[in-house]
């Protein structure tokens, strides 16, 4: 998103930037998205079996959640399509990175 389309939306943003409690929220947000990771693959597991392969299919369908709620953010004009599109690869290697690690702790 350009820092126009940040100030459209926020004008107070670019003067404030965010600090301690925006960060230990985002991280708190974070782990709450890999519980629900690693929650989709263990229920995932009677179906498909333990493994990489069910890791990466669970991480894909909580993706492909948080990406509709994204491309509806951006539908109704919250966000630019651009900006969506620009975190699609990015947010797609944290789910799989997050889901895998989490899985193979879970196997342990």
């Amino acid at each position: 998103m350009s820092r126009a389309g940040l100030n459209a939306q926020n004008p107070a943003f670019a003067d404030r930037p965010p600090g301690a409690a925006a960060i230990i929220g985002l991280v708190g947000l974070l782990f709450v998205l890999g519980f629900v990771l690693v929650w989709n693959y263990a229920a995932m597991i009677p179906r498909f079996g333990q493994g990489p392969k069910t890791a990466f299919l669970a991480g894909l369908g909580v993706w492909l959640v948080f990406y509709a709620a994204v491309g509806l953010d951006a539908a109704v004009g919250l966000y630019d399509w651009d900006y969506v599109a620009l975190g699609i690869l990015p947010w797609m290697i944290m789910f799989q990175a997050g889901v895998q690690v989490g899985a193979r702790l879970y196997a342990d």
